[in-house]
């Protein structure tokens, strides 16, 4: 039911897309990116930092393990979040490129 509702509200943002191609919805790319993935990454580490805590006085050590990868994960999202250049971190070529803080802390995220 939900997969129904979810594909039908998309079906209706394409809609209205379509209706109105004038609509300008130019966003900042690095401000949304910063917002929205520093939210969220900071959200997950905050529900594994309870997993774990759970996890521990129940003794339920492959419960322990699972939260602390996923501490590590979000805790490495969280970086690549917060250093969006132009955002907290300078736009300098130090922190934009093939190297960048950014770019690595999300491909250990992923990796």
């Amino acid at each position: 039911m939900v997969g129904v509702v979810a594909i039908a509200l998309a079906l209706a943002v394409l809609a209205g897309l379509l209706a109105f191609p004038t609509l300008n919805l130019s966003v900042v790319i690095p401000i949304q990116h910063f917002y929205v993935v520093s939210a969220v990454s900071l959200l997950a580490f905050l529900v594994a930092v309870m997993l774990s805590i759970s996890a521990a006085q129940l003794q339920h050590y492959k419960l322990l393990l699972l939260g602390a990868g996923f501490m590590s994960m979000a805790g490495l999202f969280s970086i690549h979040g917060l250093a969006t250049p132009g955002v907290m971190v300078p736009l300098h070529a130090a922190y934009v490129g093939e190297h960048s803080v950014v770019q690595v802390a999300g491909f250990l995220a992923w990796w």
